[in-house]
């Protein structure tokens, strides 16, 4: 038995079961966000960041910037921060405060050390001042400010301002080597995509220009087509989709059901009397290929009391038997009183592939039968994470090739749930979106914004009462 078996096998199982269940969320959250990104981009949307799991972050980095040299106004004034640039003196386009914010200081007078404090108290992270170095003498030396505060000059502070008024602008603002005479550098930049990797591991998003704030920027996702629109939306599900079938195929190369073979024989049964043996793999019934033991029942389906030609893999053998099924077997036998088992190995890539196809079909029909059975009155059992993490505990006794399988069928599920029309998923967007095609209207982005914010916290909230369902019934509760 190697290690990680018998860990799995221990009482020590979540060791291995955690990781390898938050690997396989992240995998299909990143594919899911990914197809939003790159559309995002393709149709010019500005994407301001690319996060896997939920905040507070453990590690980002901006990629696609233009970097800007500055010059720092105290020794740690160029502590690696990061936020939206805010424009002093101009109105707050989303009312978002100075939280998480950058501040530029362009054709207004530069700030005090006590203003800095308040900045800081609101929640503003650095400050980037576009004056001339005269006006910033009361700021220089060794002494701390309350934030991190670069100098640039007034021509690339009306540079920046030009950006900022077309639309919301990352920047970063980065230490620089030590140079001669113990000043620091520092740079400034700008625009670009944050990528970052946050510290819970379950979920992801992609924050797109215009879709939340900012709803008049020219790169933002609420100035685009409907169809554009549309097409951001539907690509992370989409993703999702496409991504399913390349598990199922995976998992099925590793291995799968790609025979039946017989476990036990019954005494005085037609397959005893034709010499069918124990351990026999069927490779075909009359002349038809077996690889499933479903392919073997279909196969013998309606032969009772017709002659069956079975060709048969014994060791290293090939035979070939004749049996009559029984049309009325006695009570606890099949037709031929026989136990059928799986053959499980490899499977062939054609096989593999098609299986890929058709199960993730039918894991799709999998989210609509279960709606049709609680709008039926029927019991609907909804897993949470804890839930999950227990079924892939489960898988990963089972195998690879089984926890593939498992993150086959979530990914397939997670994405035609978000094509649910629920305020807050990509169906809920979807909904505004086809109304503004059908009717030539669109509702108030703002008020659009504000009733998926809805839709996101009633989800989260359902995701909270999951959850703790979950951990009572695995408790015993």
């Amino acid at each position: 038995m190697n290690p990680i078996q018998a860990l799995l096998d221990s009482d020590a199982s979540m060791v291995v079961v955690i990781p390898l269940f938050l690997a396989l969320l992240s995998l299909i959250v990143f594919v899911h966000e990914l197809g939003h990104y790159a559309f995002a981009r393709r149709f010019g949307v500005a994407v301001h960041t690319f996060a896997i799991g939920l905040p507070p972050r453990l590690w980002s980095r901006l990629r696609g910037d233009d970097a800007i040299p500055a010059e720092p106004l105290a020794q740690d004034a160029a502590s690696p921060v990061d936020g939206a640039v805010r424009l002093v003196g101009a109105a707050d386009p989303d009312d978002s405060g100075l939280r998480n914010r950058i501040l530029l200081y362009h054709d207004v007078e530069p700030p005090t050390r006590a203003e800095l404090r308040a900045a800081q108290a609101e929640g503003a992270v650095g400050a980037i001042l576009a004056v001339p170095p005269e006006l910033t003498v009361h700021l220089s030396g060794a002494e701390s400010l309350a934030i991190p505060v670069v100098r640039v000059d007034p021509e690339t502070g009306t540079a920046i301002a030009a950006r900022l008024r077309q639309g919301e602008l990352q920047a970063e603002l980065r230490r620089g080597p030590q140079a001669a005479f113990d000043i620091a550098e520092a740079s400034i930049h700008l625009g670009g995509t944050r990528f970052a990797i946050n510290a819970l591991p379950l979920g992801g998003y992609v924050r797109l220009a215009g879709e939340s704030g900012d709803f008049e920027s020219p790169q933002g996702f609420a100035r685009r087509t409907p169809w554009q629109r549309a097409v951001i939306l539907v690509a992370g599900p989409l993703m999702n989709f496409l991504l399913a079938p390349i598990l199922f195929m995976a998992g099925s190369l590793i291995a799968d059901e790609v025979g039946a073979r017989i476990v036990e024989v019954a005494e005085g049964s037609p397959a005893q009397s034709a010499g069918l043996l124990a351990d026999d793999r069927i490779m075909a019934v009359d002349g038809t290929a077996i690889s499933s033991v479903s392919e073997l029942i279909r196969a013998l389906d309606g032969s009772g009391g017709q002659p069956v030609t079975f060709e048969i893999q014994r060791g290293a053998a090939t035979v070939t038997v004749r049996a009559v099924p029984r049309a009325e077997p006695p009570p606890g036998e099949g037709p031929l009183g026989i136990r059928i088992g799986q053959v499980r190995e490899s499977a062939p890539l054609p096989i593999a592939a098609a299986r890929g196809v058709t199960r993730t079909v039918e894991s799709l029909a999998l989210v609509p039968l279960a709606i049709g059975e609680w709008i039926g009155g029927g019991p609907v059992q909804v897993a949470g994470p804890v839930g999950i993490a227990s079924v892939v505990d489960q898988a990963a006794r089972l195998g690879l090739d089984r926890v593939l399988f498992l993150g086959a069928i979530l990914s397939a599920q997670i994405g035609l749930i978000n094509l649910l029309p629920w305020p807050g998923l990509d169906g809920g967007r979807l909904v505004f979106v086809g109304f503004e095609w059908l009717t030539g209207r669109r509702l108030n982005p703002k008020r659009e914004a504000a009733f998926h914010f809805v839709g996101i916290m009633l989800l989260m909230a359902l995701a909270v009462v999951v959850t703790v369902s979950d951990v009572q019934r695995l408790a015993g509760f």
